[in-house]
């Protein structure tokens, strides 16, 4: 009988993810998160989009979540200094405040309402590696810390559940590596002054990622370069 219950109760809770996924295309909240991305930054490999704005979520130009002050003011990272005295929050998704409804509704806002402001030194899909280096690059902007809160381990946990997760493990994990890569380096690209070289490389990058993605693409892509390459490496041999 207890058994029939669980089960009953686990049909109940059953989620419908291709609905779910299409209800969530359609709220502005969930859009404000999801159309943020990350960026590359030495050291620490990727920081929150610097300068975001939205109606749900901001950040700084140095890519931390803005936090509101009991005075209901912002400050900027680089003027952190400025203040007498400041708690820090580090973290993951949770500490920047992912899903939270506005920048006052995230942990380091409600915690900066005791009249001490809390600077939010969270990142999405950081380690607990990644939080300490950022942590140790930004300190420079801080001035006399009250308290460190730490709210971390999950990407961490979530990273090392992944099959062949960890690259290169002496120095640690980074949540979707490969991902990371690929990301970044389409990044430097877009440094590159001439439009064709842009182009080029855009157009290689995606020939590259449909080939790992798909079989079907690295058994065309071979089979086109067979046959047009082939007669050409030939007659230069000749």
């Amino acid at each position: 009988m207890g058994a029939q219950i669980s089960s009953q109760i686990i049909d109940n809770m059953a989620i419908d993810i291709k609905s779910y996924k299409e209800n969530n295309l359609k709220r502005k909240d969930y859009l404000s998160y999801k159309n943020m991305p990350h960026e590359f930054r030495p050291f620490v490999m990727f920081v929150n989009s610097p300068n975001y704005k939205s109606s749900h979520v901001n950040t700084d130009r140095l890519g931390f979540r803005k936090t509101y002050s009991n005075q209901g003011k912002t400050i900027e990272t680089s003027d952190l200094k400025k203040e007498k005295i400041c708690n820090i929050l580090m973290g993951g998704s949770t500490a920047f405040g992912m899903g939270a409804s506005s920048d006052t509704n995230t942990i380091s806002s409600c915690l900066s309402k005791d009249g001490i402001y809390c600077h939010n030194f969270g990142v999405r899909a950081a380690t607990s590696q990644q939080e300490f280096l950022i942590f140790q690059n930004f300190k420079k902007f801080l001035p006399k810390v009250k308290n460190v809160f730490i709210l971390t381990g999950v990407n961490d946990l979530a990273l090392a559940a992944e099959e062949n997760s960890f690259f290169y493990p002496e120095f640690g994990g980074v949540y979707s590596e490969d991902m990371r890569f690929n990301q970044f380096w389409s990044q430097y690209i877009s440094f590159k002054s001439s439009r064709w070289i842009m182009g080029k490389n855009k157009f290689f990058f995606i020939i590259e990622h449909l080939i790992n993605k798909f079989k079907i693409f690295k058994l065309l892509f071979f089979s086109i370069t067979s046959i047009f390459l082939t007669p050409i490496f030939l007659s230069i041999l000749k």
